[in-house]
């Protein structure tokens, strides 16, 4: 097992379903066209180091250990308590020893604390870097904001900007069920609804560079040849949106067929005078805006502002898709368009 290359692991988890669905080991097998000994290799080792697990059905299967969301809400809370309650730091190395995971498992849990804002990175710690709890500036951001943050790293956000951002996460689950439902309207013969926000520090290539959700689908129409591709993108802010986030948007547009702002409403927010500016910014830019009280019924977003089509360059739309979309829809993709 020590002989399996790290491009035979790649290639055999960009099989397996992101949405932690089982897959037979056969099935696998065939669509590799692997010997019975490599796949056996590979498959083993990726079982050891806890990034795949053992299923039923007739020649077996597996699926994704990180989407067993007991098991990683346990490991989450396993890695924070093994971090100072005085907010120090602590070696990541230390910790993963501690916690005896592997360096995958380790840097999965860690990504996905500090996307929660839960957890922070420091400096020191060797050369595996240090992180700290985060917990206690977040909750003193909800009862004042001037909060002392002169120990943070210089490229951590705000105590506040965390507290928006965890905020935000929150409405996640509920839009995805949303956009799901409304993606399955859309009449596309192949799609799927990809959540780009939860990938932690993960270079993207710069600012704005990462939406929230993507749909990407194909369509075949009577008249125009070949298969028509589209990537539709989706940013979603709180109530008290900023004028930033319509231009956070735009920049989608340099690889989104049509890209979209959803902004929830509460509350008498967002305020008319700034909606209204929200708005002609969106029209502007050929952006299309949702507001959205319920974010998991489509029947009840209002859609304010039509989204324009264009088509990017394929040039960003391949760095997009290589850069920012799972392995496995990659896969997908490659499927669906030969």
């Amino acid at each position: 097992m020590n002989n399996v290359s790290e491009d035979d692991r790649e290639v055999l988890l960009a099989l397996v379903p992101a949405d932690g669905a089982a897959i037979g080991n056969v099935a696998l097998q065939r669509t590799l066209a692997w010997e019975p000994d490599r796949y056996v290799s590979v498959r083993d080792l990726l079982v050891t180091a806890g990034i795949l697990r053992l299923g039923q059905g007739r020649g077996g299967s597996v699926r994704l250990t990180e989407m067993d969301d007991e098991v990683v809400a346990r490991d989450k809370q396993r890695l924070l308590e093994e971090l100072p309650l005085d907010g120090s730091g602590i070696s990541n190395r230390f910790v993963q020893d501690r916690l005896g995971f592997t360096d995958e498992r380790y840097a999965f849990l860690r990504e996905a604390l500090i996307e929660e804002g839960l957890v922070l990175r420091r400096r020191g710690g060797g050369a595996g870097g240090a992180i700290r709890r985060a917990s206690t500036l977040v909750g003193d951001a909800d009862e004042d904001e001037s909060v002392d943050e002169s120990d943070l790293p210089l490229d951590q956000p705000s105590a506040q900007e965390r507290v928006t951002r965890i905020r935000e996460l929150d409405l996640y689950p509920a839009f995805q069920a949303g956009l799901e439902a409304w993606a399955n309207g859309q009449g596309w013969t192949q799609h799927e609804v990809e959540v780009i926000a939860n990938q932690g520090r993960r270079a993207t290539g710069g600012t704005w560079t990462r939406p929230d959700f993507a749909v990407i689908g194909f369509k075949t129409y009577e008249y125009t040849p070949g298969r028509v591709r589209d990537i539709e993108t989706f940013e979603v802010k709180l109530s008290n949106c900023p004028i930033d986030a319509v231009f956070e948007t735009a920049a989608h547009s340099r690889f989104a067929t049509k890209s979209y702002l959803a902004v929830q409403r509460t509350e008498g927010l967002p305020a008319e005078v700034q909606l209204s500016r929200i708005e002609s910014e969106c029209q502007r830019f050929g952006l299309g805006l949702i507001l959205f009280t319920d974010a998991d019924n489509p029947t009840t977003w209002e859609f304010r502002v039509a989204a324009a089509r264009s088509e990017p360059d394929p040039t960003d739309v391949e760095d997009f898709v290589n850069i920012q979309l799972s392995r496995s829809l990659q896969v997908k993709l490659r499927q669906w368009l030969h």
